[in-house]
């Protein structure tokens, strides 16, 4: 993570647990039921118990805010474990909870590999596991919790597609997503690493495209003209130069990057890349759409088969599935406007566990089957983006 945006992570984890704390004097902790017999009945939310916090090491300060907050809110208490990768926010978290004063055993702090968390998830006497990583690390955890009936909360993988409309203009898009992308250097679930466009409008956006990535500055992250910084650790370097490996093997169009950063002699860097004309059975397009942190590596291409592809509402642009998508936000004007008066109807066509659609716009939320649609219209007020609630964490 670039220091120039680090240094905001503890205003926004401020944020997050003042709008938790908001809730105290509001949530219905108790509240009149009418019973099938008798004359009074009382809706009693509890805590769950004891809540283990599983976080990853890409965005270790949001998630332990997101996490932990509703939990303490709740009544429970916390066992936090944090990623050997990143475990400075979990010990500042600690040091934070013993100088106000939390009484001991309320918040507790762990860094280990996943061998103790697999330890934790066992345990019987944890009541509820709330985890945020891979879909393969939440697969196991759910299963575990299965066999012995307890609660669990995931928070699991994908890379997000931005499907580009055929009215966007295609120097925005560029800018707009080399600027996006970089963030976290390409490791994060929400970076949109896949790219949807309309056949004829391919080449016109792989060229943009090569021209914006290949003028990123990667370097060291406590610059502050650095854009980009390093990978999270040696292995992850191998796995995204894997990738790299396997897309031109496929045969996909390396437009620019795909090696290591000339002026950088040390650290895991890798140079912003971009493929295009890439398949969507490929393993770039799907190996890349089922892990949740992968890399500065975007492909980008032409929406193929109608009859086995999502359909955008009014628009003409079609994106193929792919085996995991957290996100996907269209880029468009005229679509934003009509496609907002049926948010569910987009959720539900785009597969995706939220949505945002617009050019520069504000953002409308929307519930639809236990996903939240962010829904980005121009000209509509700015709302709440958050997306952890805290009902799950009361009996």
């Amino acid at each position: 993570m670039l220091h120039s945006i680090a240094q905001f992570g503890a205003l926004g984890a401020q944020l997050t647990f003042d709008a938790f704390a908001g809730l105290a004097a509001t949530f219905p902790f108790e509240e009149p039921a009418k019973p099938e017999s008798g004359e009074f009945g009382l809706l009693v939310r509890e805590p769950v118990g004891v809540v283990g916090a599983i976080i990853p090491w890409n965005a270790p300060m949001a998630l332990i805010s997101n996490k932990v907050a509703p939990a303490l809110l709740a009544g429970c208490t916390v066992i936090l474990k944090s990623s050997p990768e990143a475990p400075g926010e979990g010990y500042l978290l600690a040091e934070a909870a013993e100088a106000v004063g939390l009484p001991p055993g309320v918040i507790n702090v762990i860094t280990a590999d996943r061998e103790v968390s697999e330890l934790l998830v066992r345990d019987p006497r944890v009541d509820k596991i709330t985890f945020a990583g891979s879909t393969a690390a939440g697969r196991r955890i759910a299963s575990i919790c299965g066999e012995r009936i307890a609660r669990c909360t995931l928070e699991l993988g994908g890379k997000s597609a931005a499907v580009i409309l055929d009215d966007m203009d295609i120097q925005t898009a560029a800018n707009t997503l080399s600027q996006s992308e970089c963030f976290l250097s390409g490791q994060v679930c929400s970076s949109l690493t896949r790219i949807v466009v309309p056949r004829s409008r391919h080449d016109e956006l792989l060229e943009a495209l090569a021209g914006t990535f290949s003028q990123v500055r990667v370097g060291d992250p406590f610059d502050a003209q650095t854009q980009m910084g390093p990978l999270v650790a040696s292995r992850q370097r191998d796995r995204v130069e894997g990738y790299i490996a396997k897309g031109i093997a496929d045969g996909a169009t390396l437009a620019t990057g795909g090696g290591r950063p000339k002026h950088l002699e040390r650290g895991w860097f890798v140079e912003p890349t971009v493929f295009g004309n890439v398949d969507n059975s490929s393993v770039i397009a799907q190996a890349m759409a089922s892990t949740r942190r992968c890399s500065p590596t975007t492909s980008t291409g032409p929406a193929r088969s109608p009859g086995s592809c999502a359909r955008v509402p009014s628009a003409t642009t079609r994106s193929a599935p792919t085996s995991a998508s957290r996100s996907a936000r269209g880029r468009g004007q005229d679509r934003a406007r009509s496609a907002v008066s049926e948010p569910g109807a987009l959720v539900e066509q785009l597969g995706a566990g939220g949505s945002e659609l617009g050019q520069r716009p504000s953002r409308l939320r929307a519930e639809y089957r236990g996903a939240v649609a962010v829904l980005e219209a121009p000209g509509s007020p700015p709302g709440d983006r958050g997306t952890t609630g805290a009902n799950d964490l009361w009996a």
